[in-house]
């Protein structure tokens, strides 16, 4: 009797997430800390005036996806207690802000007004990133072989590093690959306006255009995930 030996191997690949937009979360709660489900969430882009509308849930949060950068203001409300209403956030791409709203109870016309930033430390996620703002760009020298190469940016961040540039043949760019955080070159993820833009073989960006005026980039590298670099080009 013969015997077949079959072998079974499974290939894995990296899945990247790919964001150009922003997210907003947080929850509603009364003067005496319980959450308020059902509550009506309003979310509006202060420069655009596009609106989007939640509800929280059973445990009274919410989390509006899909925004896209600027500045903005929530709003909560529910019959039996005064509207609430926070102002002064501003959401940078790939943004995951918290944002909790207190309602007092009153009447429905009445508006409590809070103006400010969402808090700098982030307890409910563990990513960590940084937009590289319109100065630093136009100013910095990121000159390349072929011209003004924006994955120079890289070295801004806390934690980048460049490794071995890649040979003129292979990335004729002037590309080079950077390690963020200790990990691999290879596990960071370059989009351009959403779209995917890697080399994955030589972990470098694929197509390398010339960063204009008022364009920024993010990296969000994170200490379990590939990091990645967004820059909004437009």
């Amino acid at each position: 009797m013969s015997r077949v030996l079959g072998t079974l191997f499974l290939v894995s690949t990296l899945a990247f997430s790919q964001a150009t937009t922003a997210t907003m979360q947080g929850t509603v709660r009364d003067s005496s800390g319980a959450v308020v489900p059902g509550a009506a969430i309003t979310v509006i882009n202060v420069n655009t005036q596009v609106a989007s509308k939640w509800t929280t849930n059973d445990d009274g949060a919410f989390v509006a996806p899909f925004l896209l950068p600027g500045e903005y203001e929530v709003s909560a409300e529910k019959q039996g207690f005064k509207k609430s209403v926070h102002k002064g956030l501003t959401l940078q791409v790939a943004d995951t802000t918290h944002v909790d709203l207190i309602l007092e109870v009153g009447a429905l016309s009445e508006t409590v007004t809070a103006i400010g930033e969402a808090p700098l430390v982030k307890t409910d996620t563990s990513e960590v990133g940084q937009v590289i703002q319109e100065r630093p760009i136009d100013e910095l020298p990121l000159n390349s072989g072929t011209g003004r190469n924006f994955t120079s940016l890289m070295t801004l961040l806390p934690g980048t590093f460049r490794t071995n540039p890649v040979g003129v043949f292979d990335a004729p760019q002037g590309n080079s690959s950077f390690a963020v955080n200790g990990q691999r070159d290879g596990a960071n993820n370059y989009m351009i306006d959403g779209a995917d833009n890697n080399e994955v073989l030589l972990g470098i960006v694929a197509i390398c255009r010339r960063p204009r005026r008022s364009a920024s980039s993010r990296s969000r590298p994170t200490p379990s995930a590939p990091s990645s670099a967004a820059p909004a080009v437009p």
